[in-house]
This record gives C-alpha cells, structure tokens and sequence, in this order.
C-alpha cells in the first residue's frame, strides 16, 4: 500500500529550486531536498548522509552552513523519498550572469580557503574510507566510467595511456585537503555588505591534491559554463603551477561526469566537445613526453 504524504509534507512546502539533481522546497524555518526521478540510484539515506557530514566539518572549522542537516525515510515528508531537512539560511544567493565579479572572487577565494583550512586524512570521496591512495582514486574515475567511452565515441585516448599520465605527472601523496567538488554560484548567501553569510549543497566532496580543486574550479566554471575567466583571471599566479597535471586532472573529472550525466538522461552536447577539447590537449602531453623521452 502507497503511503500517506502527510499533511505537513513536501505539498504543504513552497517550491523553491530545481538544481542539477534535487528539487528544493521551503517550509520556514527549513528548506527541504528530494532527489529527482532521473537519479533513483542517489534516492537513499547514504547520498545525503553525505551533505550531512561535509556539512558537518565545514561548521567545525567555523564556516557559515545550516546549523541542521536531518535525514527522514520515504513516508515521512514524501511517500517514496528521503528527504534532507535543513535550517534556512539567510542571505541573497544569484545565478550565474547576475553576480557582480566581486561576489565571483569571493566565492573563489572561499573554495580557496576551505581547501587551505580543512585537512583530510585519505584520499576521494569524504564518507569513503576505503584505504585507497590518491593514484588509485584518480583511477577510478576512468575506469568506473564506463558509460564516457560509449557516449562519446571518438574518444582516442585508452585507460593504459590515462593510468600511465596519472603515474607520470600526479603526485603519489600530495597533502589531502577538502575540495568542495561543486561551484555552483547558488551555493553561496550574501549580506547586505557583500560577505558570504552561508553556505550549502556541499554534496560531492573529497579530499585530495589542492591542484584537483583548480581543475574543478576550471571545469566547472570556465568550460561547463564557458566563462573562460575565473581560472585565466582570477586565480592567484603563484598557484597555478603544473599545467599539464591540472589538464590531466579536468579531463578525468569530465570523465566522470559524462558517465554520470549520461547513465542520468543529462547529456549535454556542448560539455562533449569540451571534453574532446581536453582529450586532445591530454594526448599533446602524452605526445611531448614521448618526443622527451621520458615513455
């Protein structure tokens, strides 16, 4: 039998939002997230466990998130869902092409601090503490991806030449830091004086190489929104150093990604041919290192 919504349920909230893979509603004091019907393997009471705990270390290190993040079982807000409850946070949030560039180098410069701040004590995803070092993990984004090499056909590169950059150019035990995974501008509450008052759907996050947040950072903002000026511009000189492994490390976070998105029913063109674009500049790197010597 089909449980009850009960009465002060998901249809007695206001929507609020729909992001890439939540609906978002709001009941005051709280904003209430469902997963949405295209992701019923993230329907669990694991994948916001997840939020939970990253919410959870962001606030001991003095960031400004929910002070509640619950989780309740399908039949207590929604009939066939879980739900994560949190606190309201106050603020202004804005959408991509509508924040002023102060607030951008704000919200950068935070992603910054929390990577600065926050250290890890493995490697990959925050809740994950299945002993895997940081060469493994970078494996993993390839070759769990199955679904990459199927929807993009024309992909060249094998997982040998991937796993072989990976053993060339990343580091085997960089420091482990916190990187959000997510730059999502909507993330971020603003007061009245322009300073980041909250923060919120830290979904994603791992610990790992400082250099694989600017990779993120670079993919996310400038090729998946096609900005082309937050990692060109606003990132600090003296930390963008090692080009060919900040390449390396995009290329495997589209890769997974478009394994994501398209097992999802997401798929996005454009983000193909961005990912091509990498995949050629990763090959340009393998192709130096040949003419090197050093494969």
């Amino acid at each position: 039998m089909r449980p009850m919504i009960p009465a002060d349920g998901l249809g007695a909230c206001e929507f609020l939002a729909e992001g890439y893979m939540h609906e978002v509603f709001r009941r005051d004091p709280y904003i209430y997230k469902r997963v949405k019907p295209a992701f019923p393997g993230e329907n669990s009471r694991e994948h916001f466990e997840t939020e939970c705990l990253a919410l959870g270390i962001l606030r001991e290190h003095g960031f400004p998130v929910p002070e509640e993040c619950s989780i309740f079982p399908p039949g207590t807000y929604d009939p066939d869902h879980w739900v994560l409850r949190e606190t309201l946070l106050a603020g202004s949030q804005y959408r991509d092409g509508e924040m002023a560039p102060a607030l951008e180098k704000r919200v950068l410069d935070n992603l910054l601090e929390i990577a600065d701040t926050v250290p890890g004590d493995h490697y990959g995803p925050i809740q994950d503490r299945t002993g895997l070092t940081w060469h493994g993990y970078l494996r993993t984004l390839h070759r769990c991806a199955d679904t990459t090499r199927t929807a993009c056909p024309n992909l060249v590169i094998s997982p040998e030449q991937i796993d072989g950059l990976i053993d060339r150019l990343a580091p085997a035990s960089p420091p482990p830091v916190f990187i959000t995974m997510d730059t999502n501008l909507m993330n971020y509450f603003f007061d009245d004086e322009g300073q980041i008052c909250g923060i919120t759907d830290i979904e994603h996050p791992i610990y790992g190489d400082v250099l694989f947040l600017l990779a993120d950072i670079r993919w996310c903002r400038d090729h998946w929104f096609h900005r082309d000026d937050w990692y060109a511009l606003l990132i600090p000189e003296r930390i963008k150093t090692r080009p060919e492994l900040v390449d390396l490390y995009e290329f495997l976070i589209a890769f997974q990604e478009i394994d994501i998105r398209y097992r999802s029913g997401t798929s996005h063109p454009t983000i193909d041919e961005e990912f091509y674009a990498l995949e050629s500049r990763v090959l340009r790197h393998i192709e130096k290192h040949k003419t090197d010597g050093m494969i």
